[in-house]
């Protein structure tokens, strides 16, 4: 019984492709074999990707080029080219590759717990300077109000002011009439009394001569 055979790995596909020269015209190596090159993107993404690699955009291939710790460029002539030193024509190091590809992967888990962990602190600090705007809000309705009960008190203060200072005028008014009045009354009355008693006396002295 024959055993098995594993399916190939991305890289090892993308080796073969490179190898075969089946298409040059889409994708090669570069002059010095070191690094790959994209010569027609769009036959890439229709022929090359669907049948080889099962995938539908090239989106999806540079995401993997990317995972593999793949650097894009371009080159003089605005051809897109990647790059990684463990993937040459000479030299196909799927170990490191793939161990690179594990640090890329705990890294982007470990970037990711950090993102979330940041969100986590961003959204905390949102609410509490939410809570704080809410507050500051509240405290400046508040003094709004208090002020507004302040000015309201003074007016109120200077209008019972007003009416003691009219009530003391009318009373100092009232009184001098008052006093105005006894003072025409006893005198009027004191000029009675003299009048009367200077007239009885004359009375008398009439009655005493004759």
């Amino acid at each position: 019984m024959q055993e098995k055979q594993k399916p190939k790995l991305f890289l090892e596909k993308l080796f073969d492709l490179l190898e075969s020269g089946e298409a040059y015209n889409i994708i090669q190596w570069t002059v010095d074999k070191d690094a790959i090159k994209i010569i027609n993107r769009s036959q890439l993404i229709r022929d090359i990707l669907p049948n080889i690699f099962k995938q539908t955009s090239y989106k999806s291939f540079t995401k993997q080029m990317n995972l593999y710790n793949f650097k894009s460029t371009k080159d003089e002539n605005g051809f897109t080219i990647f790059i990684n030193p463990h993937f040459t024509q000479s030299s196909l190091n799927l170990t490191q590759i793939m161990a690179e590809k594990r640090t890329i992967k705990k890294s982007k888990k470990e970037d990711t717990k950090k993102r979330s962990e940041l969100q986590q602190e961003h959204e905390q600090l949102k609410q509490k300077l939410m809570a704080l705007f809410k507050y500051q809000v509240t405290l400046q309705n508040e003094i709004k109000t208090q002020l507004e009960i302040h000015k309201h008190l003074q007016m109120r203060v200077g209008i019972i002011k007003k009416c003691i200072y009219n009530r003391k005028e009318n009373g100092l008014k009232r009184r001098r009439k008052v006093y105005n009045f006894l003072n025409s009354f006893f005198t009027n009355l004191q000029s009675s009394v003299i009048c009367i008693h200077l007239t009885f006396t004359e009375n008398q002295v009439k009655n005493f001569l004759f």
